[in-house]
């Protein structure tokens, strides 16, 4: 029986693996960096659950633990899967396993990654981009040599420390050994160095006398006594993570239930707390049902499938790289079925019919002849349309509401046409003005609406948004269309609508682009910057639509000489639509005409978003 780290260190991809319904493994560089400080302290870490199938009577399809991990979500360059590194488990050799992890995957997985893999992160930052492997690391778990609780120096950290650090990788070299941390010496000593190829532990005297070494060889600036001292913190600490790392007890129990009970037992065990989220114990539930299917394409496996698409998309879309997760794959899959997830007891209410229907689903050609045409070419249009309104991830910051615009070109055979531009972006302006009374886009508000289209026994030729906000009643107070536009500010660049309040003000004024196509329009200011004030420049009483050839063509004339160039008819689109006061909007007028402006859009989206139909009869 195992009982202990190192014993599981061993096992694991080669007699132990895990099952097809385990969740893929998520834990953060953080949180493995905790787990080894819980282990070293002799704090308890939880029961492992294994499933002996060497005692059931059916065939099983294992994943292997990831020992070099992709932390993180976004787009990753092709050198870092190359030098062999992962986002989702692969699949095992037939045969080889005997043991499954039923419970107990992030720890475990924590474990190798920590003592036998690594990690990598993407380092660049804002404004550097994610597929240039230059701004990647490869990360290994290190100790700090000189951190041990029983050693008070006021030089040394006096406590255990566990962090990752950059290895020699990527262009890179490493960051081991002795260093100067703002004032207090450590010396960061990769955990690797302490078990073999094949998890096991080294001689602990051979350990002993290469820590001593590695010491001696650091450059510190120390006399002989000092370096005794940090060789013998040295010894203590690693003499610690022997003991109380790799020899750490973790007790386990062992299941051997047929699989129609092991799916309800890991069922049971994931909805006793709040982890792992319903979107994760979903895809679990198709990874267990789904490669067991019989088809010419081969064995489907979902997370495998959804990894590609996610880069896929993140290359494609980048506005929207932080929408595009896991999360957003499998509540689209979830909507196509007409369901949404409200919890983690929720998973357990599918049943085996829906699972087919929904892999027959995803496997819809459409009208291509790829596989997956018309899943993921419905959600390509949905975010085609978005992006061509102008609209972006930051922006709108709900996957939930993508998810039920693929839903409508899936079903609806959609095509990304002026209508459906136009229509989306009056959505998710009203969204946006709601989101103070009704929550910043929230998943209520999108679920409500799909029960309402659900309902619905009717086809739509655009997409319904204002069929909806009617059907669900839902209209902001004036005081949110007053916040709005006293609230709003353009971006910087005086590209795109950047801000959600700019959204929420100028999507809704559809009179500038209802006969036309808001794809083909920009957001322009009425003063141009060389004319208004710095401070004013970007208030939404100076922000307007203008078709995009019109806007190029502009120079930096103040506005009402730049009118009296166009024609009338365009004159007049650009002054009614935009919903100019009466103000002329000469150089000296500009804060008369904002203030004026504003004020008179705020009448205009009360009237029509909150009296409504009320205010047009009276």
């Amino acid at each position: 029986m195992r009982d202990s780290i190192a014993s599981y260190l061993s096992e694991l991809n080669d007699a132990t693996f895990l099952p097809g319904l385990q969740r893929e493994f998520v834990w953060s560089p953080a949180q493995i960096e905790e787990l080894f400080d819980s282990l070293i302290r002799d704090y308890p870490v939880g029961l492992v659950i294994t499933w002996n199938i060497r005692r059931t009577d059916r065939d099983h399809v294992a994943y292997e633990f990831i020992r070099d991990y992709v932390a993180g979500d976004g787009t990753v360059p092709d050198a870092v899967y190359d030098a062999g590194f992962q986002r989702y488990n692969e699949p095992a050799d037939a045969g080889r396993f005997d043991t499954l992890v039923i419970d107990g995957q992030q720890r475990l997985n924590s474990v190798l990654v920590g003592l036998a893999g690594s990690i990598a992160q993407y380092v660049g930052g804002r404004g550097h981009a994610r597929s240039d492997v230059a701004n990647w690391e490869q990360q290994v778990l290190c100790v700090d040599l000189f951190g041990h609780p029983d050693y008070d120096d006021p030089s040394l950290a006096g406590d255990y420390t566990f962090r990752f650090r950059r290895a020699e990788a990527f262009g890179k070299a490493d960051r081991f050994g002795y260093e100067d941390e703002d004032g207090i010496h450590r010396f960061w000593h990769p955990l690797s160095a302490v078990v073999d190829e094949n998890g096991r532990i080294g001689s602990v005297r051979s350990l002993r006398r290469d820590v001593r070494g590695i010491v001696d060889e650091a450059p510190i600036d120390a006399d002989e006594t000092t370096r005794e001292e940090r060789r013998d913190v040295a010894v203590g600490v690693v003499n610690d993570v022997v003991d109380r790392v790799l020899e750490h007890p973790l007790p386990s129990h062992e299941v051997s239930h047929e699989t129609e009970h092991i799916r309800e037992i890991f069922q049971r065990i994931n909805t006793q707390g709040s982890d792992p989220k319903p979107y994760q114990l979903l895809l679990s539930n198709l990874m267990s049902y789904w490669p067991y299917l019989a088809e010419s394409a081969g064995p489907l496996n979902p997370r495998a499938r959804i990894e590609d698409w996610i880069e896929r998309f993140q290359r494609a879309y980048p506005e929207f790289q932080k929408l595009t997760t896991r999360r957003l794959f499998v509540q689209y899959s979830c909507y196509l079925l007409g369901r949404d997830l409200g919890g983690v007891r929720s998973v357990g209410e599918f049943d085996r019919a829906e699972f087919d229907r929904l892999h027959a689903l995803w496997r819809d050609e459409g009208d291509t002849d790829e596989p997956f045409g018309r899943f993921v070419g419905s959600l390509d249009r949905a975010f085609e349309t978005l992006t061509q309104v102008g609209l972006t991830g930051e922006t709108i910051d709900s996957g939930a509401h993508v998810a039920l615009l693929a839903k409508y070109y899936y079903e609806q055979d959609g095509v990304v046409d002026a209508a459906n531009r136009n229509a989306v972006l009056r959505l998710f302006a009203r969204l946006l003005l709601l989101r103070d009374s009704h929550g910043t886009l929230r998943r209520t508000t999108a679920r409500q609406m799909l029960a309402t289209l659900e309902g619905a026994d009717e086809s739509f030729e655009s997409f319904p948004g204002e069929w909806l906000f009617e059907a669900l009643n839902l209209q902001p107070a004036p005081e949110d269309v007053r916040r709005a536009v006293r609230e709003a500010r353009g971006r910087e660049d005086g590209e795109g609508f950047g801000d959600a309040d700019v959204v929420a003000v100028l999507g809704l004024l559809d009179e500038s682009y209802a006969e036309g196509d808001v794809g083909g329009m920009v957001v322009d200011r009425v003063y141009p910057r060389s004319v208004a004030p710095a401070d004013g420049v970007d208030r939404l009483g100076n922000l307007q639509l203008v078709d995009g050839e019109t806007a190029a063509a502009r120079d930096e004339r103040a506005p009402d000489e730049w009118l009296a160039t166009l024609p009338d008819d365009e004159r007049e689109l650009v002054e009614t639509g935009n919903h100019y006061p009466a103000v002329v909007p000469t150089p000296d007028a500009f804060e008369a005409f904002v203030e004026a402006r504003e004020e008179r859009i705020v009448d205009h989206l009360v009237e029509e978003l909150v009296l409504g139909e009320d205010a047009a009869g009276a």
